[in-house]
């Protein structure tokens, strides 16, 4: 009645967005969580290890929506460099769409890129002390590729089970930050 089409429509119509926010959201978690799990296993008990392990733990606490109403008074309402609210289908103006889906999507992004983080370094500390992580540093590999190719591949394994783990929940969040 007050769409004035079908329910099956409306919900089509919502959909690219939700779906557009999901994949935003998915990216920054990774892009944030994954790099922050390793420097902090890599430096481990370090100051940079503590200061990831607070941010991590932070972005975990802090509720998606609570970040999300900081994130608009700073960027919309102090600053004025994003818009606080609305959506513009990327086939109409790009720039315009990713202003206005980037603080939803970090919102998102970022408690779950806590998750993540704390995973990725315990995991990387773990296979960091396998045989054959010990071997290639005995072998005088450098350390980026004994990190990357040795360690991290092996890390991710259950990192990627929790990132597939947490889309299936992610509508429901993205629902919420809408």
């Amino acid at each position: 009645i007050f769409i004035g089409g079908s329910v099956t429509e409306a919900l089509l119509d919502r959909a690219q967005p939700t779906l557009l926010l999901t994949l935003y959201a998915l990216t920054i978690q990774v892009v944030i969580g994954v790099p922050a799990g390793v420097l902090a296993a890599v430096r481990y008990n370090s100051w940079l290890d503590r200061a990831l392990t607070v941010i991590a733990i932070s972005g975990a606490a802090v509720p998606t929506f609570f970040l999300g109403i900081m994130l608009i008074l700073f960027f919309a309402v102090r600053v004025r460099w994003l818009p606080s609210g609305g959506y513009t289908p990327l086939t109409e103006d790009p720039v315009a769409h990713f202003k206005g889906m980037i603080m939803p999507a970090f919102a998102l992004g970022f408690s779950s890129a806590g998750l993540l983080a704390r995973l990725v370094r315990s995991s990387m500390l773990d296979v960091l002390r396998e045989d054959y992580v010990r071997t290639a540093w005995a072998k005088g590999l450098p350390e980026r590729l004994v990190v990357i190719r040795h360690a991290l591949r092996n890390a991710l394994i259950p990192a990627i089970t929790v990132v597939a783990a947490s889309d299936a929940q992610r509508p429901a969040g993205v629902v919420v930050t809408e």
